[in-house]
């Protein structure tokens, strides 16, 4: 596998929100990326930031950072908004074979 190209794209507005019955935040489901904008809390980490939203909503933590559109699309309240982020994404491919001659 081998680095074909790269990109940089703003994300979505990462955002802290909670489900409705938090009263207090101890722990924050997370991606690891962003897990800097919950230094202060308990983490569960989340296989995405879509992820972290089902876990929030489910009562898995007591609340995520996640995406505005995922916070919106599980019901979450958003407490606060860190705006958007500049992300890197990475484009892999395949080596091609090298084969010997004989």
């Amino acid at each position: 596998m081998q680095l074909f190209d790269s990109f940089i794209m703003l994300t979505h507005s990462m955002v802290l929100a909670k489900h409705n019955n938090a009263d207090e935040i101890k722990t924050v489901a997370t991606h690891p990326a962003p897990q800097s904008l919950a230094h202060q809390y308990d983490k569960i980490f989340a296989n995405s930031n879509a992820d972290a939203a089902v876990l929030c909503k489910a009562e898995k933590a007591d609340a995520c950072i996640t995406t505005s559109v995922a916070a919106n699309r599980y019901k979450l309240r958003i407490i606060e908004n860190f705006g958007q982020v500049p992300m890197t994404f990475l484009l892999h491919s395949l080596k091609p074979a090298h084969h010997e001659k004989i």
